[in-house]
């Protein structure tokens, strides 16, 4: 698949929390709740349907999200990103520049950014292409919306694994 230009998506508004009225009754009335943005998440990943999903799942848990279809534009778009990006989320297997390979380029220039590998790979074909699973932060796919937002969170705030 050949590389595709970014996209920036920025959540703007409220998530509507749904409030018991007491009756037990489905429904409810509607409450406003804000959620600041506070973090910018960069996503990587030659699928558009993993960007698409990823991107809806981060943006609409609070975070600025910015993709890239590949490496290269990646690498390109980071340094355009107003206020910095605080995690490199990257697919390890692309055509082109594979996530390994990324995150290395990515260390080099931004040492201080962490970076959280996925993939839909077994643990063995990850190993087999340069990386070992207990020295990086890493989140198989298929993922859920809460481990997701939980594992790009956790590796914000610094732990590994």
């Amino acid at each position: 698949m050949q590389e595709m230009p970014v996209t920036t998506n920025r959540f703007v508004g409220s998530i509507g929390d749904v409030v018991s009225d007491g009756t037990g009754e489905a429904g409810g009335t509607r409450r406003a709740r804000s959620l600041p943005v506070a973090d910018t998440v960069l996503i990587v990943d030659d699928d558009e349907a993993v960007l698409a999903v990823a991107a809806k799942i981060l943006s609409r848990g609070g975070y600025e999200v910015t993709s890239a279809a590949g490496g290269t534009y990646a690498l390109a778009k980071v340094d355009a990103v107003e206020g910095g990006i605080s995690i490199l989320l990257t697919d390890m297997v692309m055509p082109g520049m594979n996530g390994r390979e990324l995150g290395d380029e990515f260390t080099m220039r931004y040492p201080d950014v962490p970076i959280l590998f996925m993939s839909a790979y077994t643990a063995d074909e990850v190993l087999l292409r340069g990386l070992r699973l207990s020295d990086v932060n890493y989140i198989a796919k298929p993922f859920t919306v809460e481990g997701l937002r939980a594992k790009v969170r956790s590796v914000i705030d610094g732990a590994i694994g």
